[in-house]
């Protein structure tokens, strides 16, 4: 049985997104496109797709050896209203105040917004430990963002 995660969702502004992925032979990586649902652009939603039921993603990184770079020229959006680099700050209700927050840009594993709210036995909000020299969280957190770099 085949199961895919979404590892990371990026809203970027009226352009395109590179990236490149270094996979093993053993999981592939699904690239959606869709159209966000108030500011101008194009989300992309990444997914490793996993090969049975028992496997799991429990991180992305980037060192020196397995590089983790992603460049939004047209910069990514993220709403002020999203204080947090995740989708823990994705709140249903504010959502439905400030309809811009579904199309921030988050790291994630899995959800859409707060594990409390996902309806997902046992869902965590995710973690993230970077480089103090080389921070990424800048990338979630800054309208207009250009690139998140992990080396």
């Amino acid at each position: 049985m085949n199961r895919t995660f979404n590892f990371f969702l990026a809203t970027i502004c009226c352009g395109t997104m590179i990236f490149a992925t270094q996979a093993t032979a053993q999981y592939s990586l699904t690239v959606e496109t869709s159209t966000p649902a108030v500011v101008p652009g194009t989300t992309y939603r990444f997914y490793v797709d996993m090969l049975d039921a028992t496997d799991r993603l429990s991180a992305v990184f980037g060192n020196d050896e397995s590089n983790l770079v992603i460049n939004t020229p047209d910069g990514a959006f993220n709403s002020a209203f999203n204080a947090g680099w995740s989708a823990l700050g994705l709140s249903p209700a504010f959502v439905g105040i400030f309809p811009e927050m579904a199309d921030d840009t988050y790291a994630t594993i899995g959800l859409d917004g707060p594990a409390s709210a996902s309806g997902i036995p046992g869902a965590a909000d995710p973690s993230l430990v970077e480089d103090p020299t080389q921070p990424i969280t800048p990338y979630f957190l800054t309208d207009g963002a250009t690139s998140l770099s992990s080396t």
